[in-house]
């Protein structure tokens, strides 16, 4: 449980890393959301 809570964790990081440049770079956020489903499994 706590390796999938980490692993969670990480996946949300990136997320936030990935949202932040797609805001500076002026994206809507259902591009961003858009690009996050693509990347998921």
């Amino acid at each position: 449980m706590k390796l999938a809570a980490g692993r969670l964790r990480m996946l949300d990081q990136m997320a936030v890393m990935v949202i932040r440049v797609m805001r500076r770079q002026g994206k809507g956020i259902r591009e961003i959301a858009r690009e996050l489903a693509a990347c998921r499994p």
